[in-house]
């Protein structure tokens, strides 16, 4: 079961939901775990502020069910095409665009062996309808084996969009905590679409072995990204537990393990040793 802690909100927090809503251009983000919605609940009848839920089959080929317990990241309620009897895309229209999607999946890739457990498409457009929508995103993902038959992972990316398509080969797909980030007004201070702030700690750091990245340092938060040998990144500093290491890459904050980054040794870092004061 998930923790439900008390929620503390202050007067300065108070004052910043406001700010929020008062903004203009301001995409508030989504964020669902599936407890508040009864077991039972077609996808396409779920209420919630900023996006619809559309089934590709008849209304009830995704429904809100309990997880069995026998998943790592999926607990509580999950919305899932298993009693639909698999094969239902799900569809999800924003109201506005959106920055960031993040969300838990597990996948029954045994039906369908050597395919991907989630295929996803991303829209602008609100909708996908070639003329209408445009693509701006494919990708397959892959999960951990939870040894009985079942693939369990999860989908993290960043990148605009206002239209979600998403479903799994193997036809039978589960998905939790579904959480998305809105688009804020543009701060004419702020770094533009593909730069972001480098400390003045950052030191010049090289990719020693091909490796997976990562958007938190923990391995259950990967990205599609995987960075060859001999890649050169800005290299900020590990986390506390030194097992993973914080890069700036391609105009975002990221996360590879600390074995497979080292210095870079070219003319202008000449082997500067990488910054070791832990970071966040």
């Amino acid at each position: 079961m998930k923790n439900h802690k008390q929620l503390v909100v202050s007067t300065a927090a108070l004052a910043l939901i406001g700010l929020l809503f008062a903004l203009p251009g301001v995409a508030l983000a989504v964020s669902t775990s599936f407890e508040d919605v009864p077991v039972g609940t077609a996808a396409s009848d779920i209420s919630l502020s900023g996006v619809e839920f559309i089934e590709s089959l008849a209304p009830g080929s995704w429904v809100v069910e309990d997880s069995p317990g026998t998943y790592t990241l999926l607990s509580g309620h999950i919305l899932s095409n298993y009693h639909g009897g698999c094969g239902s895309t799900l569809s999800m229209r924003f109201d506005e665009l959106q920055s960031e999607i993040n969300f838990m999946y597990v996948s029954d890739r045994s039906r369908t062996p050597g395919t991907p457990d989630v295929v996803l498409y991303l829209f602008t457009g609100g909708n996908p309808t070639p003329g209408i929508g445009t693509r701006v995103y494919t990708g397959d993902f892959y999960g951990t084996d939870l040894g009985s038959g079942l693939w369990e992972g999860a989908v993290r990316l960043r990148i605009e969009y206002d239209f979600v398509v998403l479903f799994s080969p193997s036809g039978c797909l589960a998905i939790d905590d579904l959480k998305t980030s809105g688009i804020w007004p543009l701060d004419p201070h702020a770094p533009g679409p593909d730069m972001i702030p480098i400390p003045d700690t950052a030191r010049g750091g090289c990719i020693t072995e091909d490796t997976p990245v990562y958007w938190a340092p923990r391995l259950d938060a990967p990205t599609n990204i995987v960075l060859t040998a001999g890649k050169t990144v800005w290299a900020l500093g590990p986390d506390a537990s030194g097992e993973f290491f914080k890069i700036a890459f391609a105009g975002h904050y990221l996360w590879v393990p600390s074995i497979a980054i080292g210095p870079n040794l070219d003319s202008l870092w000449q082997g500067a040793p990488l910054p070791m004061e832990p970071v966040d």
